[in-house]
């Protein structure tokens, strides 16, 4: 009954969502040889797993300052 409960506060990430759409685009143009370690935080996970009415312009991430310059170099060779 115990892991009953505790799995029903397990939620689902849809990746479908703009958010995720656009995480799945970060980590398409994220070097593959290293590890990265990126938080995602405010209604973007909200969006992507409670509930679509959390509407998200866009997605905040929290990561080590020497990584969030590498991404911002990334993102900006895009052309996005």
């Amino acid at each position: 009954m115990q892991n009953e409960f505790l799995d029903s506060w397990k939620p689902s990430l849809d990746r479908e969502t703009p958010p995720g759409e656009c995480l799945k685009n970060l980590l398409g143009i994220l070097p593959r040889e290293r590890n990265w370690n990126i938080s995602v935080f405010g209604s973007a996970p909200l969006e992507m797993s409670f509930s679509h009415g959390f509407l998200s312009n866009d997605v905040d991430i929290l990561t080590r300052f020497q990584d969030l310059k590498e991404i911002e170099i990334l993102i900006d060779s895009t052309g996005d």
